[in-house]
């Protein structure tokens, strides 16, 4: 199914063709009942618009993300308009050292994606401690010191 409203038009006909209800909001007070007193299984849900019992045999609930972000904007990150906390495509923050991966820093990620964007976050990381030691070493090279240099001998060409 496409996206937008023509993609969910599209797909709320098919399913009415397969006689599934999409009762669009919240339900609310789902409730189970003895199968004595209901159709089905004996679990019901309140519609949203008109408040009354709908019996269903399932009940799918839509998951609501949200940001648990208390730590990293305790920190200094910046959150976007939602809450999320905003980081570049590898997820590095506004705040040196501080990097996000996962849910952290997107809400839809599922494990296998949050495990990539974790291995994305260390690997950006990696560079920039290499980078950073690289740096240390070319100013204390040019200062004279030797306090940089590697604990064990390296060979020359």
């Amino acid at each position: 199914m496409g996206g937008g409203p023509a993609g969910l038009s599209a797909a709320l006909v098919l399913l009415r063709a397969r006689r599934i209800l999409v009762a669009p909001g919240c339900a609310t007070n789902c409730q189970t009942f003895p199968a004595s007193e209901s159709d089905g299984d004996g679990t019901c849900c309140t519609a949203p618009a008109s408040g009354t019992l709908i019996p269903r045999t399932a009940v799918f609930v839509r998951p609501r993300f949200v940001p648990n972000a208390e730590l990293l904007t305790g920190l200094g990150c910046e959150v976007d308009e939602h809450g999320w906390v905003v980081h570049d495509p590898v997820g590095r923050t506004g705040v040196a050292g501080v990097w996000v991966a996962g849910n952290a820093a997107d809400p839809r990620a599922q494990v296998i994606s949050a495990a990539g964007e974790g291995s994305a976050a260390a690997i950006a990381l990696n560079a920039d401690l290499v980078d950073e030691d690289v740096k240390r070493a070319l100013a204390d090279h040019r200062a004279g010191h030797a306090a940089s240099a590697p604990a064990h001998p390296t060979s020359s060409i």
